[in-house]
């Protein structure tokens, strides 16, 4: 989940196609709400979202392209479908990643709000791994001298698309708990601060 603050809100695309699209995508089920725990049901909840579009024949390209542009091997359906299947399937006591795939360090996904162990030291994702198949794009412009040798991994991301902030499940929701919202009540509207939330104010 991605958070830049330079952009409030998504641009519009006038194609009628991707409105339907649009539409359509709002309309569907969800097992999310049996999970014990809100960084589960996020988790899940998005996992829903990315196989319905990976199994969708009717997702729009630029969609699937936003949601999956750094997993190439989603190219290869044959062969993802199996494990995709088996991810969105997972009971509540099973994993709802692949343990071995890594964790693309961009904008610091993962590390705003890590766990903590016993003795309250920070626990940080120990799979990252700096997306080099987006980064070797620029390869070729290095050596031409179009891009400064000193220019670090996070600018080229930046010019890749891959700028801001970037959260995991776990970081948003401590960035919630850190606004106050309740994430522990049983009700589907959370309150924040003693108060309500509207219906209106969750999109």
């Amino acid at each position: 989940m991605r958070n830049d603050p330079a952009s409030k809100e998504l641009p519009r695309l006038g194609c009628e196609c991707l409105k339907d699209y649009q539409h359509r995508k709002h309309t569907h089920y969800t097992y999310s709400f049996q999970e014990k725990d809100f960084c589960r049901r996020l988790q899940r909840y998005s996992l829903e979202y990315a196989f319905r579009l990976f199994t969708d024949a009717r997702s729009h390209p630029l969609e699937v392209y936003r949601v999956f542009r750094l997993v190439p091997c989603i190219q290869d359906r044959t062969q993802m479908y199996p494990y995709f299947r088996r991810l969105v399937s997972a009971g509540a006591e099973e994993a709802l990643e692949i343990p071995n795939l890594p964790l693309y360090s961009i904008g610091g996904v993962g590390t705003h709000y890590p766990r903590n162990d016993g003795q309250g030291n920070s626990i940080y994702p120990t799979n990252t791994r700096t997306p080099k198949r987006v980064l070797g794009l620029f390869q070729h412009l290095r050596s031409m001298g179009e891009v400064d040798q000193e220019r670090d991994h996070q600018k080229i991301l930046e010019l890749c698309g891959y700028g801001g902030e970037w959260f995991d499940c776990r970081d948003v929701e401590g960035y919630l708990r850190e606004q106050g919202v309740d994430l522990d009540a049983s009700s589907l509207f959370p309150s924040v601060h003693g108060r309500q939330i509207p219906k209106t104010e969750i999109t």
